[in-house]
């Protein structure tokens, strides 16, 4: 039978995690220069205006989209988004049951203006409405992959566990570092996590599902690091 001091050390941890991605997000915002036309300051009006409740989270919003948009368009269209997967060692789908690559349908459920791209606006829109969804219904696709950037500050085209961590925080609370899943996702998964493998955590807790079904899929992304994740079907809108 383990003493009072061994069990209590898992939560030590993670009540010390918590603290150290909560102070994380506050201040991660300088780790990374804006180059460009994304140098350009930016007042509280105008990020409020957008939606978003801080400046940090403007300016990582801002990182994301410069590494979506290659070509310094302020747009990125499917062929950005295909050239992204590839950059984090996604495997996404070629064509779809639509007839089209994953990168184009992402783009289509996301492109308000159907002109093929997502400029600044729409891309912060979208991301606004995923964080806030308290329904589920939001297609989260690219916003996970958003959030991936995002934590990737060195473009390692991994995470680490403070990164993933940051990201279970903000989405599902304190709760998660402390739950048995996380214990297990970092064990699983040795301190780095590809894109993959946080999809798979990302499924996990948005599914509810329990640690031992988590211990599988990150086994199974472990063993095919790079492929592509399935998804469920999903019903397009009528014309």
């Amino acid at each position: 039978m383990h003493g009072g001091t061994d069990r209590n050390l898992p939560l030590i941890r993670e009540q010390s995690r918590a603290t150290q991605v909560l102070l994380k997000t506050e201040s991660s915002a300088g780790d990374e220069k804006l180059t460009g036309a994304y140098a350009s300051g930016v007042t509280k009006e105008e990020w409020e205006a957008l939606g978003l409740e801080k400046r940090v989270e403007w300016e990582n919003l801002r990182r994301a989209f410069e590494k979506l948009d290659r070509h310094k368009r302020n747009y990125f269209d499917k062929d950005d988004l295909a050239a992204a997967f590839k950059r984090v060692g996604y495997r996404y789908e070629i064509r779809t049951e639509y007839g089209i690559s994953e990168a184009e349908d992402i783009i289509w459920e996301m492109d308000e203006d159907d002109n093929g791209f997502l400029d600044w606006e729409v891309f912060v829109t979208g991301y606004v409405r995923c964080r806030d969804d308290k329904t589920g219904r939001e297609p989260k696709r690219l916003y996970n992959l958003i959030e991936f950037l995002i934590c990737d500050k060195d473009n390692s085209g991994t995470m680490s566990e403070d990164e993933c961590a940051e990201v279970l925080f903000n989405r599902f609370g304190k709760a998660a570092l402390a739950a048995d899943a996380s214990q297990k996702l970092f064990q699983e998964t040795a301190g780095e996590i590809n894109f993959q493998e946080f999809l798979t955590i990302m499924d996990i807790f948005q599914t509810g599902k329990d640690a031992a079904a988590l211990e599988e899929k990150l086994l199974a992304a472990k063993a095919s690091r790079g492929k592509k994740m399935s998804s469920p079907p999903r019903p397009r809108a009528s014309a």
